[in-house]
């Protein structure tokens, strides 16, 4: 595995990184009462959809049609795609 991005906040006191397998870290110092709330794993309805080559050759989402980067990510869910009930999504929906 090995780390293809990272990023640091604005005040120095968090690094977020992504890895080869697609996974995101967050690490930091002091307290964020934000991050803290959030679930240990955190991911996208749409994460497990099943892609497909479309006719001319492009990837898409066997469901939709639509590339992954165009279509509506969903709710936030866990490892075994259920959603998450309560504020991690009611706050996702609100933006």
């Amino acid at each position: 595995m090995s780390i293809h991005d990272i990023r640091w906040s604005s005040d120095g006191t968090k690094i977020i990184s992504a890895d080869s397998q697609g996974h995101m870290s967050i690490s930091g110092f002091g307290k964020d009462v934000k991050l803290s709330q959030l679930p240990d794993e955190l991911f996208f309805e749409t994460d497990y959809h099943p892609l497909i080559r479309d006719r001319e050759g492009f990837v898409v989402d066997e469901q939709t049609g639509l590339t992954p980067h165009l279509q509506n990510p969903g709710m936030f869910t866990n490892s075994q795609n259920e959603p998450y009930l309560g504020r991690v999504n009611d706050d996702r929906t609100r933006r």
